[in-house]
């Protein structure tokens, strides 16, 4: 079973068609005021019986906790994109630690962190940018966002060390695609 975070957003609705096309079930936590009816025609019919809605809020792991039990990987794409500094960071970061730990008490079996390139710092001209390339090293001096995702990478390996948790952290550029612009 996947448990994902996120999927009513551009790039979380095609990982859960994806999943459920390839016949995983999977676990949707979406907010209790969400509409779910845009995500259930994406995935479509033949796929949707697949699909679990489970609503409830990434800051209280109360309304999640028992579902996280069984789960094989967790996707977790939910962040704070819009808004003031503190709310970026209540909606990525305090979210994402409350998040991370239930899912480290309920002993998932990964978790997939969708974060952002934006983390990394600047590298020389013609230079390479991948995995072994440094972050950022002064996150306070970028945008919102990106300090938000710099410390939610931080507060999930932490909490993935404590409790022997396998953690993907994905780094995406620019998503681009049906239904959203380019730059």
């Amino acid at each position: 079973i996947a448990f994902v975070t996120g999927g009513t957003g551009y790039l979380g609705r095609r990982v859960v068609r994806q999943l459920a096309v390839d016949g995983k079930r999977v676990r949707c936590l979406v907010r209790p005021s969400s509409n779910t009816s845009d995500l259930e025609a994406f995935v479509g019919p033949e796929a949707w019986h697949n699909v679990e809605i489970v609503h409830g809020d990434l800051m209280r792991p109360e309304s999640y906790a028992a579902v996280l039990r069984g789960i094989d990987a967790v996707y977790h794409m939910a962040a704070g994109m819009t808004g003031g500094a503190a709310s970026v960071f209540l909606n990525s970061v305090v979210a994402s630690r409350s998040f991370a730990t239930a899912c480290g008490e309920a002993n998932v079996g990964r978790f997939v962190l969708v974060s952002s390139l934006g983390v990394y710092g600047a590298i020389d001209k013609g230079g390479t940018l991948d995995e072994t390339c440094a972050t950022e090293p002064e996150p306070h001096r970028r945008d919102p966002y990106t300090y938000s995702k710099l410390v939610q990478e931080r507060v999930c390996q932490e909490i993935a060390a404590r409790y022997g948790m396998p953690l993907v952290i994905l780094r995406p550029g620019v998503i681009i695609g049906p239904g959203r612009g380019a730059l």
